[in-house]
């Protein structure tokens, strides 16, 4: 197989001849990936008696440089388990999603978990990131419908979709629940309805519950999601992502943990 010129020995130029031996032999320079990543956090849990929807998941939007035949490892947060019943619990936050890797760190972090208690909770905040917050839980409240915060809209796989919406406060009626924000964010409860789970792969926050709802799970935070978008072709993935194409891109998106190799 052909080798490289060595440091001492290399003009700085290389001719045709020298391009196509070190090519043939496999031992050209790979160049490594331009990604542009969106990586989105778990939402936070709704809290429950009057409680608060959750916050929607931190967001990173950003353009990375992974280098080549490096494996990077993709971290997906679950959403935040919400609370159910007639004490004021607060719900968990959201976990974190990230891209780790060689010269490469980035980490979305969870949304807060949404309060609760007698007059109405606090709600959720949204995650913190580089670039753009999660939308805040609304807080519970008697006779004032309270709406999550709107989350951030992106159009990295081509269509413009919002993620991180905040979970919806909950209220004393149907009339005055809040809404979940835009990006995933679930509703809150009306007296004896139930409150919305954030939607999965959004990080949107989960609703919060009125007054001991019995459904399990109806509140908690959706989990994130991690997508990349690159002209390059992947050498090798695990966690089986979906992989889409917008033009001459190559979309791939995680919505459970993995890695990826160019």
């Amino acid at each position: 197989m052909a080798q490289f010129p060595s440091t001492s020995g290399a003009s700085g130029v290389w001719n045709l001849k020298d391009q196509r031996t070190f090519s043939m032999g496999d031992n050209w320079p790979k160049l490594g990936a331009g990604v542009e990543a969106l990586i989105v956090a778990g939402g936070g849990g709704g809290g429950s008696y009057r409680g608060a929807g959750g916050g929607g998941g931190g967001i990173i939007s950003t353009n990375l440089s992974l280098i080549a035949g490096s494996a990077y490892t993709i971290t997906v947060g679950s959403g935040g388990t919400g609370r159910i019943g007639t004490t004021a619990q607060t719900g968990d936050d959201g976990a974190d999603s990230s891209i780790s890797g060689n010269l490469v760190s980035q980490t979305a972090s969870g949304g807060g978990g949404g309060g609760g208690g007698v007059s109405g909770g606090t709600g959720g905040t949204g995650g913190t990131a580089l670039s753009g917050d999660g939308g805040n839980g609304a807080a519970g409240a008697n006779l004032a419908a309270q709406d999550g915060g709107d989350g951030s809209e992106y159009s990295i796989t081509g269509t413009a979709t919002y993620y991180g919406g905040g979970g919806g406060g909950s209220g004393d009626s149907a009339a005055y629940k809040g809404a979940g924000g835009l990006g995933g964010g679930g509703a809150g409860a009306g007296y004896s309805g139930s409150a919305v789970a954030g939607t999965a792969n959004t990080g949107g926050g989960g609703g919060g519950d009125w007054y001991g709802s019995t459904t399990t799970g109806q509140s908690n935070g959706g989990s994130g999601i991690v997508i990349l978008r690159t002209l390059e072709t992947a050498t090798a993935t695990t966690g089986s992502p979906t992989t889409s194409t917008d033009g001459s891109y190559n979309i791939y998106t995680f919505t459970g943990s993995g890695s990826i190799t160019f």
